[in-house]
């Protein structure tokens, strides 16, 4: 399963994470990287609502660290479906799990900043996007910042843009 998984052959990961999970004395650890490979498999080949069950109940069942990386995903899944305001709560949820998981709250934050930009609420999302550059200092520093950065300088553009239509609109332009 986990070959699998890191050969990117989802179906296969698919299937065999299933025969893992059937298996009789299974450990609680590979039980959770079990339902943690079939819920990401599943998202990986679009079926997002069969994957969003797994990795919701699997970020209730556990607050490892796996746990968190499920409730990220979970919450990737609704954004991607455009269900924005249960994407935000569950974002808040994993942002308030205790123990908390730098990397995966960095990763959750800059997608409340997504979120945010979907909106058109653009000040939440650079307060969100700036909260990660001034604060993580964790695993991937540079690149979780740069992107958090690179949001930041996106959604300068649209209110650039926006107010540059503003302005035609009240010349007469």
């Amino acid at each position: 399963m986990r070959g699998f998984w890191n050969l990117n052959n989802y179906q296969s990961a698919i299937a065999y994470s299933n025969k893992t999970l059937l298996l009789s004395n299974l450990d609680e650890p590979l039980e959770i990287e079990a339902s943690l490979i079939h819920g990401l498999s599943l998202k990986e080949t679009d079926r997002l609502d069969e994957a969003y069950i797994i990795l919701i109940a699997l970020s209730e069942t556990t607050k490892s660290i796996k746990g968190a990386e499920a409730k990220y995903n979970a919450a990737e899944i609704l954004f991607e479906q455009e269900k924005n305001d249960e994407c935000e709560i569950t974002i808040m949820e994993l942002v308030k799990q205790k123990p908390s998981y730098d990397y995966w709250i960095a990763s959750a934050i800059i997608l409340l900043g997504d979120n945010f930009i979907v909106k058109e609420d653009y000040f939440n999302a650079k307060s969100s996007l700036q909260s990660v550059i001034d604060n993580y200092e964790g695993k991937d520093q540079a690149e979780i910042v740069a992107l958090a950065q690179s949001k930041i300088d996106y959604i300068l553009d649209l209110e650039s843009q926006s107010e540059k239509s503003s302005r035609k609109r009240r010349c007469g332009n």
